[in-house]
């Protein structure tokens, strides 16, 4: 019993953007950065791009499937929904590690209980020991954190009279609040140096404190999360209008900071690993939910379908792309378009297998595990019109 509402299928038309701007961005920085290291900070800001994507879109759907799962469900609604995103995350994870364990000849650091610990229990990237067996599952860590915060908060988000005003209020206060903080980052780092022994300091395999607390640190991505809930919330009110020129302009903003983010000025610069895409993104977001150009296309089966399995895109690709487009190089053409294409199809069709040989069979498995929520009780205040074509759990 995981989710408690319909899928829209715009936002899993959503995740596909999400997981192939990574992989795009990964194909650029592990291949034609190398030959042309210029275009590096490019890759990084696509990067950027399709991980503050994931993270706002997680923000939605948590809030949209089990706000009220949580908030009124008792005991039963979060252990439901913390076998519903185990189910989720945890097989494809554990089966990336041990693969990479079994084709490095065992697993290493096993003196360091700290570091297996960690990436036991999903936990590697709250302490920074990030660079000790998969880097990339940085962001599987900051999502289990995520899951964690909102059980405390999905209440907050559900007695808010109107999101709308929230969520923009929200996105206002954040830059600035962020700009602040950035400001004096030199006293932060210091104060945490106190800390820094217990969590940030892993010696080779850590993150420095600044990466951290710009990009990889849970606490800071919390904040596109919580737009993600908003938006949700907006929604779910079935009030919303997105004008298309605002539409146009997010998709304008995101392109405009993904080309040209590095000349935006030092004010700007610390936003660009985290914050400075998610107002923008609730937008675009919002109107991919309703009926219209936005939706149908991001609706499309093919884009869906590379939604579907865009975890195992995302967790797949550092393994894939630069064999594959190294193959495609040497044995077929050195056109680098072409290579990255090949790099993409390839990641592509194993994503696929992934997906259907791991993901599908072990959510079922999983999920049996839930148990049966009490009666669903909505408390004054948290009933809100279903959005439209959804009915109510």
């Amino acid at each position: 019993m995981g989710s408690t509402r319909g899928t829209i299928a715009a936002l899993t038309g959503l995740r596909a953007i999400a997981a192939y701007t990574v992989l795009l961005a990964h194909i650029v920085s592990w291949t034609l950065a190398r030959a042309d290291v210029s275009i590096q900070p490019l890759a990084e800001r696509i990067a950027y791009f399709g991980i503050s994507l994931f993270f706002v879109l997680s923000g939605f759907v948590i809030q949209y499937n089990y706000g009220e799962t949580i908030a009124f469900g008792g005991w039963r609604g979060a252990y439901n929904f913390f076998v519903a995103r185990f189910a989720r995350l945890y097989p494809l994870y554990a089966a990336t590690l041990a693969t990479g364990f079994y084709l490095g000849g065992g697993i290493p650091y096993l003196d360091r209980p700290d570091i297996v610990l960690s990436h036991l229990t999903l936990t590697q990237s709250w302490i920074g020991s990030l660079r000790a067996y998969f880097p990339v599952t940085w962001t599987i860590s900051t999502e289990w954190f995520f899951y964690l915060l909102f059980i405390p908060l999905c209440r907050i988000f559900l007695a808010v009279r109107h999101p709308g005003r929230a969520l923009v209020a929200f996105v206002m206060a954040a830059p600035v609040v962020l700009g602040i903080a950035f400001y004096f980052v030199g006293y932060i780092i210091r104060a945490l140096g106190h800390f820094t022994p217990v969590l940030l300091d892993r010696g080779e395999l850590s993150i420095n404190p600044l990466d951290w607390l710009e990009y990889y640190g849970p606490l800071i991505r919390a904040l596109e999360f919580c737009v993600g809930c908003l938006c949700a919330r907006v929604y779910q009110r079935g009030t919303i209008r997105v004008p298309g020129l605002a539409v146009a302009a997010a998709i304008g903003w995101c392109i405009l900071v993904i080309a040209c983010g590095n000349r935006m000025g030092p004010s700007v610069t610390p936003l660009l690993p985290n914050f400075i895409f998610a107002p923008a993104l609730a937008v675009i977001i919002l109107a991919a939910c309703k009926p219209g150009p936005l939706g149908s296309i991001l609706g499309a089966r093919p884009i869906v379908f590379g939604g579907e399995i865009s975890y195992s895109v995302y967790l797949l690709q550092s393994w894939i792309v630069e064999v594959a487009f190294g193959w495609f190089e040497t044995n077929v053409s050195t056109n680098p378009i072409l290579a990255s294409l090949a790099a993409m199809a390839t990641v592509t069709v194993f994503a696929t297998i992934s997906w259907l040989s791991i993901e599908l069979p072990c959510r079922w498995l999983l999920r049996r595990l839930s148990v049966t929520p009490a009666p669903a009780r909505f408390l004054a205040g948290a009933d809100d019109r279903a959005a439209p074509g959804i009915s109510r759990p």
